[in-house]
């Protein structure tokens, strides 16, 4: 089923890279007539090698570099095998879904035809829009120039870079984003920190920064950019990538697609689901939203039934430390065991047995349970 959309795009991106391909590495597709960008917004298709035709409709086009410079669906990874290409986007790739690898065809202007061989018929992937739209679709039936591709390495240093767009801007002036991207990374640009989730306790997301320079695959993240400019907020894509971070409560999707034919959204639940936004003070938090599906690329918090509608961040530091919770009158001592949000568990408190770990109130003091 999934084979014609990953047949289109492979061809596509390979035809690129047999001219200027140093190896492998990360490239925007764009179509040579039109100027626009290859997205992959799916992970389905179909193909009839009866026919040689192709369903390649999860493979959307538009001219839009503002959109594509922060959007990680326009991020395609070319990997050489023997003398022909694998091509890996958005958590799949071509090998693995259509059991081959893909091969080209060179222009004398630079350019490529991407195409496909069957029973004697040759069909030409091109751009299926010939008008202004900023917006197309592949076709297996290209002609003239709306068949010629051409591919953009991926460089900090020059106009075709990447770069985190910022969504929310807190009450002291700092940049946050949502974001969840199938290649690792480091950060380009100075300023930027990535976060992720650890514990959800009472009112609160518990966040602990990511350490490592290099940020491991498939990680759904909390970044704090640099800027509000994308320009300011560059990632360095890499290619090689560490284990997955342990503890990391945040998921994350790839797709948010309403096509009929290529139906691939993630349903929100506002019971059981948190994503980040400005809570009611200004500040950035995990809140419920009024959002029907979870955004593409961006990360999400799975909570249980009952979570407070805003999770304010407080760092693993200042969560143990209960440097914003605790705040105890010496002359007035509440006895017994509590939370960190004051939730009352017990009046015993010469006895922690079956406490989990966490951080607790013992008679007005602070006590850790590692």
């Amino acid at each position: 089923m999934k084979k014609g959309v990953f047949l289109g795009l492979a061809l596509l991106t390979v035809s690129f890279v047999h001219a200027q391909l140093n190896g492998d590495g990360y490239y925007r597709v764009q179509n040579n007539k039109t100027g626009r960008f290859v997205y992959v917004t799916d992970d389905k298709g179909s193909i009839s090698m009866s026919t040689t035709s192709a369903d390649l409709y999860a493979i959307i086009l538009w001219n839009d570099f503002n959109r594509a410079v922060s959007d990680p669906a326009s991020v395609i990874y070319i990997q050489k095998v023997g003398t022909q290409y694998d091509l890996k986007s958005q958590g799949t790739g071509v090998y693995s879904i259509i059991g081959f690898y893909v091969s080209l065809r060179a222009n004398t202007d630079g350019t490529y035809y991407a195409y496909a061989t069957s029973s004697g018929i040759t069909k030409y992937l091109g751009d299926s829009e010939f008008s202004d739209s900023p917006d197309g679709y592949l076709t297996s039936e290209g002609s003239g120039d709306y068949r010629k591709w051409k591919l953009n390495p991926i460089k900090q240093d020059d106009g075709n870079y990447f770069g985190v767009k910022s969504e929310f801007k807190d009450a002291t002036g700092n940049n946050y984003a949502s974001f969840y991207a199938e290649f690792p990374f480091s950060f380009y640009s100075t300023g930027m920190k990535a976060y992720y989730v650890t514990k959800i306790e009472g009112n609160m997301a518990v966040i602990k920064k990511v350490d490592n320079d290099l940020i491991p695959a498939s990680t759904p993240l909390i970044i704090k950019c640099a800027s509000d400019n994308t320009s300011e907020n560059k990632l360095n894509i890499q290619t090689n990538s560490l284990a997955a971070l342990s503890g990391n409560l945040l998921q994350g999707v790839y797709f948010q697609n309403s096509q009929p034919t290529h139906y691939n959204q993630v349903a929100y639940n506002p019971s059981t689901m948190r994503v980040l936004g400005l809570m009611s003070n200004g500040n950035v938090g995990f809140i419920k939203s009024s959002i029907s599906y979870l955004p593409a690329n961006k990360s999400y918090l799975v909570v249980p039934a009952g979570t407070p509608d805003e999770l304010k961040l407080v760092t693993e530091e200042d969560y143990t430390a209960g440097v914003e919770d605790l705040n105890v009158n010496d002359k007035k001592v509440a006895k017994g065991i509590y939370t960190l949000t004051g939730v009352h568990i017990s009046d015993n408190s010469s006895s922690i047995t079956g406490l989990h770990p966490g951080v607790y109130i013992v008679d007005g003091k602070k006590l850790v349970i590692r």
